[in-house]
């Protein structure tokens, strides 16, 4: 399936929001829920103004994953940006619909490509539940190596989980 990233805008609210909406199920098992505010129009709004603010100050990079015909599949992002030593921490997600396509094996890619151009960035950093096999077959797949255990990272649906931090050099 031919995909594209780009840069999310304050015109996405209304498609981002149905994306979200349509896909909370499918996410709040893999990844921990969002809060509430989070699902209306306004909290779809603030939270972009506030990636394109971080956005313009070098702290984030907030991109949409849309599918050739310009629908919304997925979101990737690089946040926890510290200049200082040049670390970013990767984060994505795939609707439901869409999962199992190679999809995010691509916008991986396609981030990384985009990241050694356009930013000063020389480690991208991921952190991904050891139960999401998936993902971890994505960083792999894309030249992450893994880095350290983290026992008891994060709750979901009630249980403490472990993950595995990955890392990859972005090479100029």
């Amino acid at each position: 399936m031919a995909i594209r990233i780009e840069l999310i805008s304050t015109e996405d609210v209304d498609e981002l929001l149905e994306f979200e909406l349509t896909n909370r199920s499918w996410f709040d098992l893999h990844i921990s829920p969002r809060n509430e505010d989070f699902y209306s129009p306004q909290g779809v709004k603030s939270q972009i103004s506030e990636f394109l603010s971080l956005h313009t100050h070098g702290k984030m990079y907030p991109m949409l994953i849309r599918t050739g015909s310009n629908e919304i599949c997925g979101r990737i992002n690089v946040h926890r940006i510290e200049s200082g030593n040049g670390t970013g921490e990767l984060g994505y997600r795939i609707g439901e619909r869409f999962a199992s396509k190679g999809i995010a094996s691509k916008a991986v890619n396609r981030l990384i490509s985009y990241l050694v151009s356009e930013s000063k960035l020389g480690v991208l950093k991921a952190i991904v539940l050891t139960s999401n096999l998936g993902s971890r077959k994505v960083l792999e797949r894309n030249g992450f190596r893994k880095v350290k255990d983290i026992p008891k990272y994060a709750e979901l649906n009630g249980d403490l989980k472990d993950a595995i931090e990955y890392e990859r050099t972005l090479l100029r």
